[in-house]
């Protein structure tokens, strides 16, 4: 542990005694408690409106996007065309490429990529929480 290393407690200390030195009435011996209580709560505060407001934007996304889609899809009907005809198209380009080269993969090729998919899963669901 490092021995240079300030001690903002006791600077804490330092400070608020200096500051109610200045001030007639006698400290109470939880004053600190409660001020380091109330400097908590209000970090805790703006952490949860924080959460709040990102919450509300999420839920805003949610409502604004599907009526956003509708709306293109009523009074933009070619827009909704053009997208699928290009999903068609990378289907199609897909398809022909997966054609082109599954017959060269080997079947123990196909296990070894969904056991190496499987494990970085299993892995991912078993640290997610650490």
């Amino acid at each position: 542990m490092l021995t240079n290393k300030p001690n903002y407690e006791d600077a804490f200390d330092k400070m608020l005694r200096c500051g109610l030195k200045k001030h007639t009435e006698p400290d109470r011996p939880d004053f600190k408690e409660r001020l380091l209580r109330q400097i908590e709560t209000r970090r805790q505060q703006k952490i949860l409106a924080e959460i709040v407001f990102e919450e509300r934007l999420a839920l805003a996304g949610c409502i604004i996007l599907p009526l956003a889609a509708v709306a293109v899809f009523l009074f933009f009907p070619e827009i909704p065309h053009a997208v699928s005809s290009w999903t068609q198209n990378l289907f199609t380009i897909s398809r022909q490429t997966i054609s082109d080269y599954v017959p060269k993969i080997q079947l123990w090729h196909a296990f070894i990529i969904i056991a190496g998919i499987a494990i970085y899963y299993v892995f991912d669901f078993v640290t997610e929480e650490f």
